[in-house]
């Protein structure tokens, strides 16, 4: 299993996530080392994207989440926070929850394999088209 430390998490998520910027026009509000987590947060209009990299876990959690009233609705919101995964698993059958986590194969394969799924599958959200049920 490769390790890797939050700092080059940072810097790999940023350069795959680019597309978030480059593309979809959001820009980074944070970008959080929290001892055992980083997290990149993202805003644009209405919705914030966080990547966040769990290093005790060795698990990525990576959202999009709705605003209410102006708020960042609390992570346990079912509504207003979609976890990319939810969207990439029912997206592609191929694709099992173990392939995006960074214990398969290696860290960097999976965090790029999420950035590549998440632009091919999140995209109407994360442009605000379209918000599921």
């Amino acid at each position: 299993m490769e390790i890797i430390n939050l700092s080059k998490f940072s810097e790999l998520a940023q350069g795959y996530f680019s597309f978030l910027i480059d593309d979809l026009g959001y820009h980074i509000i944070e970008d959080k080392d929290g001892g055992l987590y980083q997290e990149i947060r993202y805003e644009k209009d209405n919705q914030i994207v966080v990547l966040n990299y769990d290093m005790k876990g060795n698990t990525f959690h990576f959202d999009v989440r709705r605003k209410v009233n102006g708020a960042e609705p609390d992570y346990g919101d079912a509504i207003n926070v979609i976890p990319f995964h939810n969207i990439i698993l029912e997206s592609d059958e191929s694709v099992s929850y173990e392939d995006i986590q960074p214990k398969y194969p290696y860290f960097n394969d999976a965090l790029k394999l999420n950035a590549d799924l998440t632009k091919k599958y999140c995209t109407p959200i994360l442009r605000g088209d379209i918000w599921p049920n």
